[in-house]
């Protein structure tokens, strides 16, 4: 187990970290999907900051709704599928992973 800068209790397990109240709003990111890229994946804004992020594993076709890709991510834990893509929707992905954030679509 760890604690928060709030020592509140956060908990380690093999899927990362469970965050605890405070640690969920501090590191609450909200995402809006922009576009499928040419290699099939999905880009997504966050809000909060001046970044883009993608799903490098999950591919979806071009023409695939934005409801759709919501529905697909609706039961997911988003931080271990999104990547840090970069500054820019249109650049080469980093590959970061994004561990410990709480992306909430709008």
């Amino acid at each position: 187990m760890s604690y928060c800068a709030k020592y509140e209790q956060c908990e380690q397990s093999e899927k990362g970290t469970k965050l605890c109240m405070h640690c969920k709003e501090f590191n609450k990111r909200h995402i809006k999907f922009i576009k499928i890229d040419d290699w099939n994946r999905p880009i997504f804004k966050v809000l909060e900051k001046e970044y883009y992020i993608s799903d490098l594993n999950n591919l979806f076709p071009l023409d695939t709704p934005e409801a759709k890709i919501k529905e697909f991510y609706k039961d997911k834990d988003l931080c271990l599928l999104l990547t840090y893509h970069g500054s820019r929707a249109d650049c080469e992905p980093m590959g970061n992973q994004l561990k410990d954030f709480n992306f909430i679509f709008v």
